[in-house]
Parts: structure tokens; sequence; C-alpha cells
């Protein structure tokens, strides 16, 4: 689906939006476990659609 021209403006690159399966999470929220699984679960599918690799680590808490 075209939306339109190219921008040809200095500065700007072409970029690429990638939509994923939809991912169903709804009753991982219960408790602090659930959502880290949740995330998980999203920041592996974003991984496998960016190529890039996944770091199985967290920031940590301050």
């Amino acid at each position: 689906m075209r939306f339109g021209p190219p921008l040809q403006c200095a500065g700007l690159a072409r970029i690429t939006v990638r939509f994923g399966a939809p991912l169903h999470c709804a009753g991982l929220a219960d408790d602090a476990r659930d959502r880290r699984a949740a995330t998980d679960e999203i920041m592996d599918a974003i991984a496998a659609l960016s190529g890039q690799e996944r770091v199985a680590r967290y920031n940590a808490v301050q």
C-alpha cells in the first residue's frame, strides 16, 4: 500500500514498517511474573521481526 511519493528531503531515510502476527497476552497481567512473561514474548516477537539479536537481560531496578 503506497501513501504517496517518497520524501526527497535531506536527512530523511527510507524506513520499513513490519507487522507481525497478533500476540495474545490477555491472561498475563495478574502478577509481576506474568507481566515479565508477556514482556519477554513481545521482545521475542520484535527481535524476530527486526532481525536483531535478543538480549536476555534487564536493566537494574534503581
